[in-house]
């Protein structure tokens, strides 16, 4: 049996589910995924953790992102990761 190649915005809408603070919006950021009510890319949340190095140093760093919101942009991540690799949505 074939694998079925997903589309980018299946996957985005498989990564959605549960975690509400992130979204995609063609019409900002290009549909790239970010904090909902912000212009911070969930690959920036990424990046931003390895030289912060805690959640809690993060939330200081931009002032006006939750402890939440930075969870759910690793939840994203993460969902993104396991779905992209087993190639299913």
């Amino acid at each position: 049996m074939k694998n079925k190649l997903m589309d980018i915005e299946s996957l985005h809408q498989g990564c959605l589910s549960g975690n509400p603070n992130i979204s995609t919006n063609s019409d900002l950021l290009c549909g790239v995924p970010h904090i909902n009510g912000t212009t911070i890319e969930i690959s920036e949340i990424l990046n931003r953790l390895y030289v912060h190095t805690n959640i809690r140093e993060l939330v200081k760093y931009y002032g006006d992102v939750t402890e939440e919101q930075v969870k759910d942009a690793l939840a994203y991540a993460a969902r993104f990761i396991e779905l992209a690799s087993n190639n299913r949505v």
